[in-house]
């Protein structure tokens, strides 16, 4: 039986000889749930989920959430690359080693991402053709710093901006797509995506914010880097002289120069964090459980009262834990009307208090506090106005039931 993923976009996904590397990227990172699912079983048009292997680790597998009678097994192998995809990787890896780097192809990092090149064991490039989300983008680069890499830059020559651009590092090549079916010749590839920061004076491109009429300070202005080569992004990238730093709302690449302009100006310094690694599948523990379990039709009887039994016991644990809890929630509610209440009373005493003529005492009752209720506090009062009688309060038991205050 022929194995079809089938995506909610409407397309079929065929698993057998495996799948390119930006569709098991895809899957991999594709956000599933019960109730709006995006994969479907291409056999018996049921809803899976996409889960890792427990001893392949670089194998997916598509789960159904109620398998029944199906019996095709959706396991997603990651394919060898395309041929436009090879080349963008290639071409990278080659401008590395003319610049004196070591690059490698395919590297597993430990943090189960696969990167398209590694530069010097620590700059990551990775290739992406296909519609990656940004989410997905930014939980592979977090993974891969985590794993040891000090960056990763997302390339794409698509000519439509991708979910990611401004949200992860990255940059695009201007050459079009039907020219990297071959591998194009050193520094002949364009690259865009790239800003650059020079100085100039405060309200020469823009309002000034400072003060009206003119302003003597001169500002950061970022504008777009022109006339650069995929060579010339993938050296200083090597090199460390081009970084990905936060420039307001999104991540750019910028160099060292303008970093140092930047910070100088602003007095700010400018940085990029990856942010932390989630998994790069959730556990299917929960949707394992929610799936409804039924025994087989010829099981014995004995099989299938225990397990109605055990259902039964199931569903009155749940009824009774949000019972519990239902009645917490109402508790906490009562408890917080109370404690308004009181200080509402105890606030409108001390004001009838303060409108009293001097020498007048104010008995104030004592309510017992309820049981889970902090301490209330205490009249707000100036020490110096509290007054201490000696009678008849002194001959009060050790726990008076009145607290007198003069004014």
């Amino acid at each position: 039986m022929k194995a079809v993923i089938v995506h909610a976009d409407g397309r079929r996904i065929d698993l057998s000889g495996g799948v390119d590397p930006d569709t098991y990227a895809e899957l991999e990172n594709t956000s599933y749930s019960r109730r709006s699912p995006a994969l479907w079983c291409g056999s018996c048009g049921g809803t899976v989920y996409i889960r890792h292997g427990y001893r392949r680790k670089d194998e997916l597998f598509g789960a159904h959430h109620d398998a029944g009678s199906c019996d095709s097994r959706l396991v997603i192998r990651p394919a060898g690359m395309s041929d436009e995809h090879k080349c963008q990787a290639e071409h990278q890896a080659i401008a590395a080693r003319h610049a004196g780097h070591d690059a490698n192809l395919e590297v597993t990092t430990t943090g189960r991402t696969r990167v398209d090149v590694v530069i010097d064991g620590t700059v990551g490039i990775e290739v992406q053709r296909s519609a990656l989300s940004k989410a997905a983008a930014a939980d592979r680069t977090a993974r891969s710093v985590a794993a040891g890499l000090r960056s990763v830059t997302w390339f794409t020559a698509r000519t439509s901006d991708p979910q990611w651009i401004g949200h992860v590092p990255g940059y695009r090549t201007t050459t079009p797509m039907e020219l990297w079916k071959h591998l194009p010749k050193p520094r002949s590839a364009t690259a865009a995506g790239l800003r650059i920061v020079e100085a100039v004076l405060c309200g020469e491109r823009r309002p000034c914010f400072h003060q009206r009429g003119s302003c003597p300070r001169h500002i950061p202005w970022d504008e777009p880097w022109l006339g650069l080569l995929v060579d010339d992004v993938v050296e200083g990238l090597a090199a460390g002289q081009i970084r990905p730093v936060r420039l307001g709302r999104f991540v750019q690449l910028l160099s060292t120069v303008s970093i140092s302009l930047y910070e100088e100006l602003t007095g700010k310094p400018l940085s990029y964090d990856a942010g932390r690694p989630k998994m790069a599948l959730a556990p299917s523990d929960r949707q394992e459980c929610d799936r409804d379990f039924r025994v087989p039709g010829n099981a014995p009887a004995d099989l299938r009262a225990w397990f109605e039994a055990e259902q039964q016991r199931v569903a009155q644990q749940r009824e009774e834990h949000d019972r519990a809890l239902l009645d917490e929630q109402m508790g906490r509610a009562r408890a917080q009307r109370h404690l308004g209440t009181e200080i509402q009373r105890r606030q409108q005493l001390a004001a009838v208090a303060q409108q009293r003529p001097p020498g007048t005492r104010i008995m104030l009752a004592l309510q017992p506090r309820p049981r889970g209720l902090p301490v209330r506090p205490r009249p707000l009062l100036h020490p110096a106005r509290l007054h201490k009688p000696a009678s008849p309060c002194s001959a009060m038991s050790p726990a008076p039931a009145f607290i007198c205050y003069a004014q």
